[in-house]
């Protein structure tokens, strides 16, 4: 359904957290998505980096894709648990992760909690704060998110997230997330993560070590000046931080510009490599 690649699985606590791992010997890279998403959201950005040598594995959140939805808590440390114990499983890390917005958040805090389990982080569209909820926004999550209509309602909702240059895929991609979240469980499970405050305050921030690639895009509907709030998460946090806007992309700018946001990526990963030759070296 999300994939050529097998679906594994690492038992975690209550439950269960489902991963897709690409293989290969390179530079171990976790792709984190965010809440009512599901791991082949890296369906462009993935293939790329296995490419350049990477090996890449592409997760879903607790409750979301093949994981699953028996849970106590969907809080971010939570979440940040079950990517730490994903990273064991892989052998221990560090790992380069991407998070895109709830999974940019969980990043963070592992980076803070467990700072020798993540070498690079690149965020997209992360959130750092709970910030003012629009009228739509408290309407999604009141009433769009009914058990009824709210799959339907929630990839409606999803496909306004790519106002420039929606992928080719999208009406089938929508489909199959449509169907996951009829899945008993799965839509309380995303009700509870957007409910969940992404706030990490200043002290936590500035604590992180690894250097980090901070992106938004332009016309991303989540953030009053989306430009703005990239500049404020990378003032934040105590590593060196580059920050990229990619003009005219959405809430999710690896879906829908990945061949602007590939390059960048890779060129922040291989300074990422050439930081930790130059430290083993010295």
């Amino acid at each position: 359904m999300w994939g050529p690649m097998e679906t594994q699985f690492v038992h975690h606590k209550q439950g269960k957290i489902a991963y897709s791992d690409g293989g290969g010997s390179g530079p171990l890279v976790v792709c984190v998505p965010g809440a009512g998403d599901v791991r082949s959201s890296y369906r462009f950005l993935a293939p790329a980096l296995r490419e350049a040598g990477y090996r890449v594995v592409q997760m879903d959140l607790r409750g979301q894709g093949d994981s699953s939805v028996n849970w106590l808590h969907f809080s971010v440390e939570a979440l940040a648990a079950d990517l730490v114990a994903l990273i064991d499983a892989l052998g221990g890390g560090p790992a380069l992760v991407i998070g895109a917005a709830m999974g940019g958040t969980a990043a963070l805090w592992v980076g803070t909690e467990q700072p020798s389990k993540i070498v690079g982080l690149v965020l997209v569209s992360a959130y750092v704060r709970d910030l003012p909820l629009s009228f739509h926004q408290k309407f999604a999550l009141s009433v769009l998110m009914n058990r009824w209509w709210g799959p339907g309602s929630w990839v409606k909702d999803y496909r306004k997230r790519y106002p420039t240059s929606p992928p080719a895929d999208l009406d089938q991609y929508l489909s199959g997330l449509k169907d996951n979240l009829k899945q008993p469980g799965r839509l309380q499970a995303t009700r509870a993560l957007l409910r969940a405050t992404k706030e990490l305050g200043q002290p936590r921030l500035a604590q992180i070590l690894a250097p980090a690639l901070v992106v938004t895009g332009s016309a991303d509907s989540e953030f009053p000046d989306p430009a703005a709030e990239g500049r404020f998460i990378a003032e934040l946090l105590g590593a060196p931080a580059q920050t990229l806007c990619i003009e005219g992309a959405g809430h999710h700018p690896h879906v829908e510009m990945p061949d602007q946001l590939t390059p960048a990526v890779l060129r922040f990963f291989n300074r990422v490599q050439q930081g930790k030759a130059s430290i083993h070296s010295a």
